[in-house]
């Protein structure tokens, strides 16, 4: 524990960070295209695998994770806020690199997109349907988590939050739907998603809106 609160109060996003350089989100999703049509070409003529207990612990294990990430990331960005604004932690990049406790928690988030990747290959493996949105969202993620850390894409803390949230719920689903279990609220999840893309467009585009104000010297109130 001891380890972990000193890797969590310490972290700096610099070139000593797992990952923090461009070329693994980009080399990441280019492999994660040429790998998906791969596996597809070797399945073709073979019987889908039934990896019933592989996907439900892969399932619950992300859920379980997602929800440390909310909770973790919630708890410092509560504290940031008391700090400072609402403004600063939601709407702006604070100045300087990402480090310390309150980007932690967005750091392992940007490290589960890679992990993630394996939806996609349980997927093609039990011979079930891709669609394209799944395949691009989860192509381009690591990429668009990476460029957060940059400064140059919605701040990573706000996707962090709405997107460990959706994924809280999601995964605990699949999970379930994977044992045979019934969900009585899976008509609500898709809502929940649609909340959470439109949110983040909101934010999104509200984040580029203050950039350019304050790149033309206007006052921000």
């Amino acid at each position: 524990m001891s380890m972990l609160s000193s890797f969590r109060d310490g972290f700096h996003w610099d070139e000593r960070a797992l990952l923090s350089n461009w070329k693994y989100p980009v080399v990441s999703g280019i492999s994660y295209v040429i790998l998906l049509f791969a596996v597809q070409y070797i399945m073709r003529d073979k019987k889908p695998m039934k990896l019933k207990w592989p996907y439900a612990l892969h399932n619950g294990a992300l859920s379980l994770f997602s929800l440390a990430i909310l909770i973790g990331q919630g708890y410092e960005t509560f504290l940031h806020w008391q700090k400072t604004s609402m403004f600063e932690v939601f709407c702006w990049q604070a100045e300087g690199p990402p480090n310390g406790r309150l980007f932690f928690w967005s750091y392992l988030f940007y490290l589960s997109k890679y992990y993630e990747l394996l939806d996609t290959i349980f997927l093609v493996l039990k011979k079930k349907p891709l669609d394209f949105l799944h395949c691009y969202h989860h192509a381009i993620v690591p990429f668009s988590a990476w460029l957060g850390f940059q400064g140059w894409y919605m701040p990573i803390i706000t996707g962090c939050l709405f997107n460990s949230a959706v994924h809280v719920v999601m995964y605990f689903y699949y999970m379930m739907a994977t044992l045979g279990k019934t969900v009585w609220w899976k008509k609500y999840l898709t809502v929940f998603q649609i909340i959470q893309f439109c949110s983040g467009g909101f934010f999104t585009l509200s984040f580029y809106y203050f950039y350019f104000q304050d790149i033309a010297g206007l006052e921000i109130d």
